[in-house]
C-alpha cells in the first residue's frame, strides 16, 4: 500500500477516564466541511438504543463513525451514535482488544477471497469459496475458452459476453456454500456423521447433469445411500427419470466410485443408490427412531468438486414452502442448492431427516418416519421403476404411503443456474412460458438462456 500524506493521531488508552466527561465529537457533512461537537460520554446501562435511534433521525449530520478528542487533542475512541450532546463511544483500548483478537481472522479471509480472484482471473479454475460467505465469485473481465468450458463441463449455461465487463454472478451453482465447514460447528454436534455424508452426481457422457448429497443407510442388511431422486429425474419432463445417465460418488476418503440406482420415487423425491467396487467402510449413519423434536438442529451437505463437508444450525418452523408434498417439515437452516439430500441432524447427532430446498422458504426436509414407509415400499418392488419408465404415460404416483391422499405427482422444482449481474439484488421469476431466466436491473428486465 501507498503511504498516504496524512496525520496520525495519538491515542489515549484508559478505557474509563472520560466517563460523564465533556469530549469532541469530529465528522464531515455531506459536501466534505469538517464539523465539530461538544458532547457529554454517557453510560450504555443508563441508555436505551432503541429510543436514541429516534434522536438520530432528526439530526443533520451523521456522527456515527467518528473519531472523537478530548481537549488536549488525543484520539479517545469511536463515536457508536450521539443523541442530542450525549454521546456512547467504542474506546481505544476496546477497538486494539478487538483488532488483537479478530484481525488475524479478517486477514486470512481477505487474502484468501484475493487469491481466489487471482486463480479466476488467471483462468486457473473457479476458485474456492471461503468457509462463510455463501456468495459466488464475482467474474470479471470476462473468461478464457478454458474456464468457459470448464463451468459447461459442469452443466453450466456460457455467460453472456455482451455483460462481462459489469462482472458477473453465477447464482444457483452447486458450488455454492453455505453456513461453515464441518470442523467449525463439530463441537455444538459432537458425532462422526460426516463419515456417513457422501456428494452424488450425475452426468451425460462427460457434461454434468445434476449434483447433491447423500448419506449411508442400513437397509435390508446392507449399506446403501438415501438421497434425492432429482440426481436422476429429466430436466424437461420431472415425472420420468433419464436412464442414460451416469452416476458418480464422492466418499467421504475423497475417492470417487461408480454409483447404480437402486429404487427412485419421484413422487416423493427419493433414491437408493449403491456403490460399485467400495473398498470403503461405509459407516451408516445413526436414525433418530422416536418422535421427539429437538431443540436445536443442523443440516449437512458435500460439495461434489471439492468434497467439502458444510453444515449450519437452526430450529424447527412452521410450514410455509411451496412444494406439494404434504410430509415435509421446515427448519431454519439456511442452506443451497448443494445441501439438497444431506442429513439433517439434532444435537445428538442422529438423523432426523432429509433435506430438500426451496429458495422462498429456506430447508424443507421428510422426516424419517415417512422416509421408513417409503423404503417399506421399495422392499416390495422387483427393480427400480416407480413411475415414469415409459409405459405409464400417466402423471399419477405409481404407489403412495399410507395416509398420502394425493392424486397427482408432487413437484419438486430446483432453481436453474444462471448469470446475473453482480449488483443485482432483485431476483425475479420469468414469465411464464419464458426459456430464460430473468432478473430486474434498474428497471429493466435481464434474460439469460
Amino acid at each position: 500500500m501507498e503511504s498516504l500524506d496524512v496525520h496520525v493521531v495519538l491515542s489515549e488508552h484508559l478505557k474509563d477516564r472520560y466517563a460523564k466527561k465533556k469530549l469532541v465529537a469530529v465528522s464531515r457533512n455531506k459536501y466534505g466541511g469538517l464539523i465539530t461537537k461538544s458532547v457529554m460520554v454517557g453510560s450504555h446501562h443508563n441508555s436505551n438504543r432503541s429510543e436514541v435511534c429516534h434522536d438520530i433521525s432528526v439530526m443533520a449530520e451523521d456522527w456515527e463513525g467518528g473519531p472523537l478528542f478530548d481537549f488536549d487533542g488525543k484520539f479517545v475512541g469511536m463515536n457508536k451514535f450521539l443523541a442530542m450532546d450525549t454521546t456512547f463511544i467504542l474506546s481505544w483500548m476496546s477497538i486494539l482488544i478487538i483488532f488483537k483478537h479478530y484481525l488475524p481472522t479478517l486477514q486470512n479471509r481477505i487474502l484468501k477471497r484475493l487469491q481466489n480472484l487471482k486463480r479466476v482471473r488467471d483462468g486457473e479454475g473457479p476458485g474456492e469459496l471461503s468457509d462463510c460467505h455463501p456468495e459466488a465469485p464475482v467474474h470479471r473481465g470476462g473468461l478464457d475458452k478454458e474456464h468457459v468450458e470448464y463451468l459447461n463441463s459442469l452443466g453450466y449455461p456460457k455467460p453472456p459476453v455482451n455483460v462481462l465487463d459489469d462482472g458477473l454472478i453465477l447464482a444457483y451453482s452447486f458450488e455454492e456454500n453455505f453456513g461453515f465447514v464441518y470442523g467449525e460447528v463439530i463441537k455444538k454436534f459432537p458425532c462422526d456423521i460426516h463419515q456417513s455424508v457422501v456428494a452424488l452426481a450425475s452426468f451425460k457422457g462427460e457434461r454434468r447433469f445434476f449434483a447433491c448429497t447423500g448419506f449411508f443407510i442400513e437397509w435390508k442388511g446392507c449399506t446403501i445411500i438415501l438421497t434425492s431422486a432429482s440426481l436422476v429425474a429429466e430436466s424437461g419432463d420431472r415425472n420420468k427419470i433419464d436412464e442414460n445417465l451416469r452416476i458418480e460418488v464422492l466418499l467421504p476418503n475423497e475417492q470417487r466410485r461408480q454409483g447404480t440406482l437402486q429404487h427412485y420415487s419421484l413422487h416423493y423425491n427419493v433414491a437408493l443408490v449403491s456403490v460399485n467396487d467400495m473398498d470403503f467402510h461405509a459407516r451408516p449413519a445413526n436414525m433418530k427412531l422416536d418422535n421427539e423434536c429437538p431443540p436445536q438442529v443442523a443440516a449437512l451437505g458435500r460439495c461434489f468438486e471439492s468434497g467439502k463437508i458444510m453444515a449450519v444450525c437452526g430450529d424447527l418452523v412452521d410450514w410455509t414452502g411451496t412444494l406439494d408434498c404434504n410430509f415435509l417439515i421446515r427448519s431454519s437452516c439456511k442452506t443451497t442448492k448443494a445441501g439438497i439430500g444431506g442429513p439433517l441432524i439434532g444435537l445428538d447427532g442422529k438423523v432426523i431427516g432429509m433435506n430438500f430446498y426451496d429458495k422462498k422458504i429456506g430447508t424443507p426436509y421428510m422426516p424419517w418416519d415417512v422416509i421408513l414407509k417409503i423404503l417399506a415400499c421399495f422392499e416390495n418392488e422387483s427393480s427400480a421403476a416407480e413411475v415414469g419408465n415409459g409405459s405409464d404415460p400417466s402423471d399419477a404416483p405409481g404407489w403412495k404411503i399410507p395416509g398420502d391422499g394425493s392424486v397427482k405427482l408432487n413437484r419438486w422444482p430446483v432453481p436453474l443456474p444462471y448469470w446475473r449481474p453482480h449488483d443485482d439484488v432483485e431476483e425475479q421469476e420469468p414469465p411464464e412460458g419464458c426459456e430464460y431466466q430473468c432478473t430486474y436491473r434498474n428497471g429493466e428486465r435481464w434474460c439469460y438462456r
